[in-house]
């Protein structure tokens, strides 16, 4: 079977935990009171909807008032839904002994935005008295520490002896930034910038303290480390100039830089949902750098499509891909992404098709837009416009030989021959994915293209089931892979064996029409011609609803076998 190919944009972060008291769960419900909001919550919770979940767990609250577990699960629905001033209220009606991390963190938010000092420091005494091992809170000390004068020497040695990786020596350069010594802070980014190249936070504070010339080696190297975030720093537009309000002191600006790592490091550890929460708090910081206030909304939207609420990813989207610099490039990159998901018709697909690549004609040296266009065009089953998408992507390959050089270029090559193969074009297929084993002979996509290829043309075929068979060796779990095996045998006239590899390709991927009409094909041909009409039809009703298929053609022999149920 051939599979379209799907390509996903990686990134991530240094990221360290969040410890403290266990949340409690919430108490048990009176039969009767409040139940309809309190399953509205939960409902609305489970489908992505935070709206609804807020809206829910509220009406609950009503009819529920003293019950703590409600309440705090209303706080954290409301913070995820970004009504910040409910979440607050609902966080601060908590008893003091029993608010959780995020409550505290709630409050303590709000004493830094009102410039509440005493407050602020008042609320970490507390949470060190619960032993809450918050990292945010010792960050947030050092710099109220520093807002009221004290030495920025010991401050900044003991973020860097508290705190792993580089968020410590990062929040060490800011305080000497802010305290004018611009040659401390230099030292300090430098070794973090060397250290841990993909590394974003930190690089923006390094780059406007350097000559043009490490600039470019610093960008480079992060390009190289992590290139699905390379457009914010390579990208012509993308800010090389001095963050406003830095040396100021601006402890709002200190403060939302903080919040803003600890919500990437909750979504590098796999906690998308704690990250949104954290990414809405940072709206009640009265940050004035522009920058940092857009990077924070990119991020939102970003954790947001993660959590799979794309209407609301999308409207976070929209505002930044007006911009001139990477984030209004990697956001308008995301939204024709994000309509060509959503598209109900063909037509709605097309637009975001042309829309990608307009964008990839404006910027041709950015391979994220080639990549994009890459996945638009394939999921628009435009073949000729993925093979053009991939070739410019070899393109622009870096000419310096590395470790991971021919692996990359191997992963193209099998997405420019999986495009050729697509489109009928058998001979630049066939070389494309010859050249893909020649460089990963382990690369059990390619093995299973060419091997499918040569079956389906009849040719080559003792090395097509060798491929074959590598390829499920490699990928025993692939249902696309075990379904080209089994196909394989049937073209052979050796149906019981191709049944025992449908059957089990269509186990591993049940919804997928090519899938269940190959073994349906087989159970005819085996003489069980009921249990072949009910697959058939079965793969034409997931064929109707949306599953991907190979050709309008395949669509079409799919409707005649189940209006004749016969394969004649």
């Amino acid at each position: 079977m051939l599979a379209l190919i799907p390509l996903l944009l990686l990134g991530g972060v240094v990221a360290f935990g969040w410890a403290g008291p266990s949340t409690p769960p919430p108490a048990a419900m009176q039969a009767g009171v409040g139940l309809g909001g309190y399953l509205q919550g939960v409902v609305g919770t489970l489908a992505g909807d935070p709206s609804t979940a807020r809206q829910g767990l509220m009406s609950a609250l009503v009819d529920d008032p003293d019950n703590l577990g409600l309440r705090q699960r209303a706080m954290e629905a409301a913070l995820t839904d970004g009504d910040t001033t409910e979440a607050l209220r609902l966080a601060q009606s908590l008893p003091t002994e029993a608010r959780p991390p995020l409550a505290v963190l709630l409050s303590l938010t709000e004493a830094l935005a009102k410039a509440d000092t005493p407050s602020a420091r008042s609320l970490l005494a507390g949470m060190r008295a619960q032993k809450i091992q918050l990292p945010l809170g010792i960050i947030w000390q050092a710099y109220l520490d520093a807002a009221r004068g004290l030495k920025t020497g010991p401050l900044a040695a003991h973020l860097q002896v508290s705190l792993p990786g580089w968020s410590g020596r990062w929040h060490a350069a800011r305080l000497w930034r802010s305290a004018g010594d611009d040659a401390k802070a230099l030292a300090l980014l430098h070794g973090v910038v060397t250290e841990y190249p993909s590394a974003l936070l930190p690089l923006l504070d390094y780059l406007p303290l350097v000559p043009a010339a490490e600039q470019t080696r610093a960008v480079a190297a992060f390009a190289s480390e992590n290139p699905t975030l390379s457009p914010l720093v390579t990208f012509q537009g993308s800010p090389h100039a001095p963050l406003p309000g830095f040396k100021a002191g601006g402890l709002g600006n200190h403060a939302t830089a903080a919040l803003l790592e600890f919500s990437l490091q909750a979504w590098a550890e796999d906690v998308p949902l704690l990250a949104k929460q954290l990414l809405n708090l940072v709206s009640l910081l009265p940050a004035d750098d522009p920058w940092l206030l857009a990077l924070r909304t990119y991020y939102l939207a970003a954790v947001t499509d993660t959590l799979e609420q794309s209407t609301e990813a999308s409207a976070l989207y929209q505002p930044l891909a007006k911009r001139p610099d990477g984030l209004g490039f990697m956001a308008q990159l995301r939204l024709n992404e994000l309509q060509a998901q959503q598209a109900t018709n063909a037509g709605v697909r097309r637009q975001a098709l042309q829309a990608g690549q307009a964008l990839a004609a404006r910027y041709p040296q950015e391979p994220l837009g080639w990549q994009s266009l890459l996945a638009l065009a394939m999921a628009n089953r435009s073949y000729t416009t993925a093979a053009q998408a991939a070739t410019r992507l070899l393109e622009l390959l870096p000419a310096t030989p590395s470790s991971t050089l021919p692996e990359r270029q191997a992963d193209l090559y099998f997405a420019r021959g999986a495009a050729w193969a697509m489109a009928k074009r058998s001979k630049p297929a066939e070389a494309d994915l010859q050249q893909a084993i020649a460089l990963n002979p382990g690369h059990a996509e390619a093995l299973n293209y060419l091997g499918y290829l040569w079956v389906d043309e009849g040719r080559n075929l003792t090395e097509a089931y060798r491929l074959l068979k590598q390829a499920h060796l490699l990928a025993p779990n692939n249902g696309a892979i075990t379904d080209s095996i089994g196909w394989a045998y049937y073209r052979k006239g050796d149906y019981e064996t191709a049944q025992h590899y449908l059957e089990m390709a269509a186990q591993q991927e049940p919804g997928m029409p090519e899938i269940l009409s190959h073994l349906a094909d087989t159970y005819f041909k085996l003489g069980q011609q009921d249990e072949a009409l009910k697959l058939w039809r079965r793969a034409l009703d997931f064929a109707q609803q949306g599953a991907d298929v190979p050709s309008k053609q395949f669509l079409r022999e799919l409707e005649r076998k189940v209006g004749r149920g016969t394969l004649e």
